[in-house]
């Protein structure tokens, strides 16, 4: 029971929005007669789309609601994937100047860390500040960051030189 609810949960919040990108582009193409590449263009290739997809994201993360499951998250998820779709599409988009800032750079390198431990340093950041807070998230993304730093010099470095042994055999 209990794994068929955890795998319900997964299908509608994790996979859930990737589903129904997947199924509902194609369609939109043909209900319209426009050709996929045509309506790739339209929706992920201008040169401000990413600003858009962006504008779009920040919005609906700044909703006013308690809790985001439904519609919101749903929503959020789709604009993560359009702005995501904008960003590989174009690269010559209006944002990619600020992407390639060396700070944003960095943090694409330690983003495996701040993945795995982000959840360790929100808990650090609610024993400093227990009211949830922009002060909070700020904590948490600042604890984050540095986590995964020091994990990224002192396990995966190491590693990723390994690697370069084995290059040639």
């Amino acid at each position: 029971m209990l794994a068929g609810a955890i795998g319900f949960y997964i299908l509608a919040y994790s996979l859930g929005s990737v589903l129904l990108t997947l199924l509902l582009y194609p369609t939109v193409a043909v209900a319209a007669r426009i050709p996929m590449r045509e309506l790739t263009r339209v929706i992920a290739g201008g040169r401000y789309a990413a600003l858009a997809a962006l504008t779009t994201l920040v919005g609906l993360c700044a909703l006013p609601v308690e809790d985001v499951a439904g519609w919101p998250r749903l929503a959020i998820q789709l604009s993560m994937t359009w702005l995501l779709a904008c960003c590989v599409i174009r690269q010559d988009h209006v944002l990619s100047r600020v992407l390639g800032l060396a700070p944003i750079r960095r943090i694409g390198v330690i983003s495996y860390g701040i993945y795995l431990l982000h959840m360790f340093a929100l808990h650090a950041a609610t024993l400093i500040t227990p009211a949830k807070s922009l002060t909070r998230f700020a904590i948490g993304l600042i604890v984050a960051v540095g986590f995964a730093e020091v994990s990224y010099r002192l396990f995966e470095t190491p590693f990723l030189r390994l690697k370069q042994r084995f290059r040639g055999v």
